[in-house]
């Protein structure tokens, strides 16, 4: 197969950053080459070496647009990180960012069938204040999202990803590159215990090589959550063969996205598929959640067992399930989520379920003991939590005081 010819000017973008041959950053907007060419532009002003990226893609326009290696958030809950004052409207950016994860943007992604789509956005959170001006380099990244981890600030897995918003001149700084001068912004996963915890990087946007407006802050932040969402740990996910993510590929071209009623409410941009080139979800009511909590009596005397959960249905979005707060980081494939987790006991199980998306009962919970020889149920349901009023779980069986006892 023969290599992609890459221009020296995305060269020099794909330099930017960790990881190699792939496009980690939003690029400034002078990256982006106009879609429309008028004759009172200087001859050079197009030029691939000085502006290499064209958007918008259209339907199979990106050769070799696949998923590497299934780096993936398969249903991304979503935390904004404030690292000092926001410089612009904090509540405009909250409602956006519970809206974009959450209302319909991500659900092609979903229908599609790339591995991610609509998720969670679970608030805010105020993390270190920083000094203005000064710099924060990607390894202050980490040790701000190690630091906040280690101490239980925030909650990482496999399906969190963390918006770190940099106060205005707060320069973000990767390998030497800065942002404004070389990027609006960027994404990565840290390896955390084990698992790579996603998160993103987004400096103000009070700058004439990031638009200057807020409505440019919004159009990154989706640039980000989409390539972060499809790309987790950059260049492992769905990465084109020059290297450009699912957002570089329709960088920069703006519009308005909102409810029917206000359809200009927040500006964004839209991510790159095969099969629709320019794709953005359009606006829906959040999906109804259905909520419960019980606790189940077990035994006396603490211990650890490890639990397993399944819930099928073809119409949930999301399903979040804590056994005594442990989250069993339910994924999905082909209408099954599932977990399994150790969990410290006493003489209960205190069991909470959400679950987003579903609008029919055709759905079954379980939750089973995990034993060398068998697997004793804890519980199972069908249905009727979907319903208005639903009351949570019952205990399918008694569980004995020691439950994976040989009979």
């Amino acid at each position: 197969m023969s290599k992609p010819h890459i221009s020296e000017g995305m060269k020099q973008l794909l330099q930017v950053g960790p990881k190699p041959n792939v496009l980690q950053i939003v690029p400034p907007r002078s990256a982006m080459r106009p879609a429309i060419r008028r004759e009172s532009d200087k001859e050079d002003v197009h030029d691939i070496v000085a502006h290499p990226l064209a958007s918008p893609t259209g339907p199979g326009g990106a050769a070799g647009f696949r998923n590497r290696a299934g780096s993936t958030i398969a249903s991304p809950h979503v935390t904004n990180v404030y690292l000092g004052p926001f410089w612009g409207d904090k509540t405009l950016v909250e409602g956006f960012s519970k809206a974009i994860v959450e209302n319909g943007y991500l659900d092609p992604l979903r229908q599609l069938n790339y591995g991610t789509g609509s998720g969670v956005y679970l608030g805010s959170i105020e993390g270190p204040a920083l000094k203005s001006p000064s710099t924060f380099t990607d390894a202050d990244a980490r040790s701000t999202l190690t630091k906040l981890l280690d101490a239980g600030t925030i909650h990482g897995d496999a399906n969190s990803l963390f918006v770190l918003i940099l106060p205005d001149k707060v320069v973000s700084v990767l390998q030497g590159d800065k942002s404004c001068q070389k990027f609006c912004g960027y994404h990565d996963a840290l390896p955390y215990n084990g698992r790579d915890i996603a998160y993103a990087v987004l400096p103000s946007s009070l700058c004439s090589g990031c638009g200057g407006e807020i409505g440019d802050f919004t159009a990154v932040y989706a640039h980000e959550l989409a390539e972060a969402c499809t790309d987790k740990v950059p260049g492992s996910g769905w990465v084109a063969d020059d290297g450009s993510e699912n957002g570089d590929l329709e960088a920069w071209i703006l519009f308005g996205w909102g409810p029917p009623a206000d359809p200009n409410r927040y500006t964004i941009q839209g991510y790159y598929t095969n099969e629709r080139g320019n794709t953005v979800g359009a606006w829906r009511d959040p999906a109804a959640k259905h909520k419960g909590k019980t606790h189940v009596d077990l035994f006396s005397g603490p211990r650890t067992l490890t639990f397993s959960a399944t819930v099928k249905s073809d119409a949930a979005e999301n399903v979040v399930l804590l056994l005594n707060g442990v989250d069993m980081e339910m994924t999905p494939d082909a209408g099954t989520w599932s977990g399994k987790k150790p969990v410290p006991l006493d003489d209960s199980v205190e069991v909470f379920f959400e679950i987003t998306g579903l609008n029919t009962t055709a759905w079954a919970l379980e939750i089973d003991i995990e034993c060398p020889e068998s697997s004793p149920k804890l519980f199972e349901k069908k249905g009727e939590i979907g319903k208005p009023g639903g009351s949570g779980f019952k205990r399918a069986v008694a569980v004995p005081a020691e439950p994976c006892a040989k009979s």
